[in-house]
Order: C-alpha cells, then sequence, then structure tokens
C-alpha cells in the first residue's frame, strides 16, 4: 500500500512539473513571437547603402523613362537587421535599447539620403529631357528606329556613369556609413558575449 502511494505521489509531481514546465513554454512563446513580428517592422528595414550610391539605372526604350531602382526589396533574408535580431533571442530590455538605436540610425541618415537620391533626380531630369529631344526627333523624321535605339541606349550609359562619379554625394555617403557603424557598435553595447559573437559575426558577413 505504501508502495502504491509512493508511485502516485511520483506520478502527480511528474504532472505537476510537466504543466508547469509548459506553461512556462507558453508564456514564453508569445513575447518570442511577438519579438519576431516587432523586427519585421519597417523602422528595421535599413536602406543598404552601396545600392544607394550605386542605383541601377532603368529605361533605355522609347516608351520608358529613365529612372533608378534600388535592390532593397531583394535582399536575401540573411542580411537583414531582423533575420540577425531575431536569432539573438533579445530580452525585453534589449529589444527596447535596440529599437531606440535604429530610430536614431534612421534620423541620423535621414538628411544625407534625401540629398543623395535628390542629386540623382536632377540627373535623371537632365537625361530624361535629352531622352524627350530624341523621340521628338524620331517622331519629326530627323533620325530612324536604330538611330534612336543607339541614342538612348548611350545616354543610359552617360546617365549611370554621372552617377556613379557624382562627387557631390561622396560626403553624405561617408556620413551614413558612420551612422550605420554607430548603430552596430550601440547594438553590440546591450548583448551578453554570446549574442555579441552572432551578432558580430553577422556584420562581418554583411
Amino acid at each position: 500500500m505504501r508502495n502504491q502511494k509512493l508511485t502516485f505521489g511520483v506520478l502527480a509531481m511528474s504532472v505537476l512539473l510537466t504543466f508547469s514546465a509548459c506553461q512556462k513554454d507558453n508564456a514564453i512563446k508569445p513575447v518570442v513571437e511577438e519579438a519576431a513580428l516587432e523586427f519585421e517592422s519597417e523602422v528595421y528595414q535599413l536602406p543598404d547603402i552601396d545600392d544607394l550610391e550605386n542605383p541601377v539605372v532603368t529605361g533605355d526604350t522609347e516608351t520608358t523613362l529613365f529612372s533608378t531602382q534600388t535592390s532593397n526589396n531583394t535582399v536575401s533574408p540573411e542580411r537583414r537587421l531582423s533575420y540577425i535580431l531575431k536569432q539573438l533571442r533579445l530580452d525585453e530590455n534589449q529589444r527596447r535599447a535596440v529599437r531606440a538605436y535604429v530610430e536614431q540610425h534612421a534620423v541620423c541618415i535621414e538628411e544625407h539620403r534625401s540629398k543623395v537620391q535628390e542629386m540623382h533626380q536632377q540627373l535623371l531630369r537632365k537625361a530624361n529631357a535629352a531622352r524627350e529631344d530624341y523621340i521628338m526627333a524620331y517622331k519629326a523624321g530627323r533620325i530612324t528606329k536604330p538611330e534612336l535605339d543607339e541614342k538612348l541606349k548611350a545616354l543610359q550609359g552617360k546617365l549611370r556613369e554621372e552617377i556613379q562619379k557624382l562627387e557631390q554625394k561622396q560626403f553624405h555617403i561617408r556620413i551614413m556609413r558612420k551612422c550605420r557603424a554607430e548603430l552596430f557598435t550601440n547594438i553590440a553595447s546591450v548583448l551578453n558575449p554570446e549574442q555579441k559573437h552572432k551578432f558580430r559575426r553577422w556584420v562581418q558577413s554583411l
């Protein structure tokens, strides 16, 4: 009889411990899922500075204006800040600090990002005005279709080169890179040694 009571007691304790562990897991899981969703928000989507410095120039046809586009939306998930932040399993205090640093970074780069984009827009407006002149010449019969295509392709190449060699924007690019380095330093400052090691390896892989 005593053995039966002992066995029952052990079983009851096992059930209690299992139930407590499940409660703990269920308490942690929503927090982890909530953090993962937070890191997918727009504030954590950092612009690619290399891409901003040298965007892709599109449009070399009669029907398409010249424009620039970045590949920020096609960056592999592993290169996104949200990816590594989810891997680090940050606690609430760390998440709060990281969000503040990311918001500071957005303020730090915004003016310089806008300046670079406006410089690119000025070159685009100039190229599209020249493009319109060529199209008008083609419609008036002063140049042939092959000549139009050749001129548009050459104009696109010139635009791409002007954007790449635009010296005035380098000051703003340097400031943005400095802002980015400060962001990564600040994030690392609130991590424990294991998290810091993972984060620095991710930064080095960029």
